[in-house]
């Protein structure tokens, strides 16, 4: 199957109730992994030029206005991916989170923040407070916490996990999720649950382990058996883009062992219909091995989604924000949402964003 052969491809799980928010917050970020997907800290600094606390806040309250006047009662869920550089470093991270979380939205408002965890235990705290409120419709916060041994223990990392989870925590789920589940019958039918004065808020927590050699495996392994149950998942993530010390044979193992929950409905110009494992998002491997190419294809990213920089800029595609800005939301809010599809024009494609994409013909 070539890319000349598809017609469309199609997300499974993609749905027009759902309106997606990515915003940049900052590239700052006080470790400085060799391995960055942003580069080394010379580049988190010159790209985070021009980021102010009032510029900010401007973005926030534009995004406030636009949930509560465009998005409420026509979506029934708005999911906001919080982006870095490292967030929680940021002095008004926690006022961002608490407007966020207190819009008036009719629906459900799901957080994502992605973290190294080094924040201090207080301001962990007071994220657990802001979910421990009386909401009127559902508020969720999913933290991905990445844990790198060269700037922290596993003693301290998992005691903020800790933190975190131990007002959310069931013991029926953690039961579930080690091996003492099967050995332990006589909790097998009891639904013992840690009360929590959260109505509508809740926190989940996924931790991440990098991997950027062969060795590292084993040490994930280890890391994942000693503290199965902790968190909701406890994930490997393979630094391949930018470490080129693993092998080809440790990365078809954990390939093949990579359950994802995101399939790709790929239709073909002879009718064929195949389901993909969305592990390479929309730059799937086809079964040439040949990269899809999504030039001239029409895509629906803008539609549902949109992009926020940290300066502000509102654009349709994260890969080509310039080409495709639609907004500046340290201005004003964005007077209207496109309604028709984009026609792309790049080569490979990259981004995050799962939705619909087909030929312009």
């Amino acid at each position: 199957m070539k890319s000349t052969d598809i017609v469309k491809i199609e997300n499974l799980s993609n749905t027009k109730e759902v309106f997606t928010i990515r915003w940049q917050l900052t590239y700052l970020c006080n470790y400085n992994c060799d391995f960055c997907i942003q580069g080394n800290k010379n580049q988190h600094v010159n790209k985070s030029k021009g980021e102010t606390i009032e510029i900010r806040e401007k973005i926030c309250n534009n995004i406030v206005n636009l949930i509560e006047k465009k998005l409420n009662k026509k979506y029934k869920m708005v999911i906001i991916y919080l982006i870095g550089g490292e967030i929680t470093i940021l002095k008004d991270f926690l006022e961002i989170l608490k407007k966020l979380l207190n819009c008036k939205f009719e629906g459900q408002i799901n957080i994502h923040i992605t973290t190294n965890l080094s924040t201090n235990k207080e301001t962990l705290e007071k994220i657990v407070e802001l979910l421990n409120k009386n909401y009127e419709y559902a508020r969720y916060l999913t933290i991905s916490a990445s844990y790198y041994k060269k700037f922290t223990t596993e003693e301290e990392f998992m005691e903020k996990i800790g933190i975190i989870c131990k007002k959310e925590k069931t013991l029926r789920r953690i039961l579930r999720t080690s091996k003492l589940y099967k050995k332990i019958k006589k909790y097998k039918d009891k639904k013992i649950k840690v009360k929590s004065k959260t109505k509508n808020g809740k926190i989940f927590v996924n931790v991440n382990y990098p991997i950027c050699e062969d060795k590292e495996y084993k040490d994930y392994k280890k890391f994942k058996r000693k503290y199965i149950g902790r968190a909701r998942t406890i994930n490997y993530i393979v630094i391949k883009d930018y470490n080129k010390s693993i092998s080809d044979n440790l990365k078809n193992k954990l390939r093949k062992k990579t359950q994802e929950k995101e399939l790709l409905k790929v239709v073909t110009n002879n009718n064929k219909i195949y389901y993909l494992s969305n592990m390479n998002k929309i730059s799937l491997q086809l079964e040439d091995e040949n990269s899809f190419n999504p030039k001239g294809y029409l895509c629906d990213i803008g539609i549902n989604s949109i992009n926020i920089s940290n300066l502000g800029i509102v654009s349709r595609c994260l890969a080509s924000p310039i080409e495709t800005k639609i907004g500046d939301m340290k201005e004003n809010e964005i007077l209207s949402l496109p309604t028709e599809k984009l026609i792309c024009t790049l080569n490979k494609c990259n981004c995050s964003y799962y939705g619909v994409i087909e030929k312009n013909i």
